[in-house]
């Protein structure tokens, strides 16, 4: 049985739906640029740890998964569907540890099949990064 690879968070850009419509006009070059620089600081406040204390990207995985986990794997990257390129967030599933270090992959595996796990992680990704929407997807891989 194949089990969950990665897990991709695409960001909402302004302007445009989940679906991928533009609601009144695209925005421009320069405001898309800052949406991303934005976003890319976000992003860099959400995965760092002080202190040893968990990071808010730590914290928002175990409440998503039920119990502690960690991972130093999240990238920002970028997204490109129909000609429009969004922001996004990819993260290894056999990247994120629980406090022994062991792989989550199989519980993200078993999470994922609830009906609202995509919903409840956009949510979670959503709210942190103070944005309209988040869409969830998951690619499989082999089991281990």
């Amino acid at each position: 049985m194949s089990s969950i690879d990665v897990i991709t968070a695409i960001l909402s850009i302004p302007g445009v739906e989940e679906n991928g419509e533009v609601r009144n006009a695209m925005p421009g070059e320069a405001v898309l640029n800052a949406h991303f620089e934005q976003l890319q600081e976000k992003f860099n406040v959400m995965t760092a740890r002080t202190d040893g204390q968990p990071s808010e990207l730590d914290r928002l995985l175990s409440e998503f998964l039920g119990r502690p986990v960690a991972t130093d794997a999240a990238q920002f990257t970028y997204y490109e569907k129909k000609g429009v390129v969004y922001p996004a967030l990819v993260m290894p599933a056999d990247q994120i540890f629980d406090e022994h270090g062991a792989s989550q992959a199989p519980r993200i595996t078993e999470v994922f099949r609830e009906f609202e796990a995509r919903h409840r992680l956009a949510e979670l990704i959503g709210t942190s990064l103070g944005l309209d929407w988040v869409s969830i997807y998951t690619t499989f891989g082999p089991s281990a």
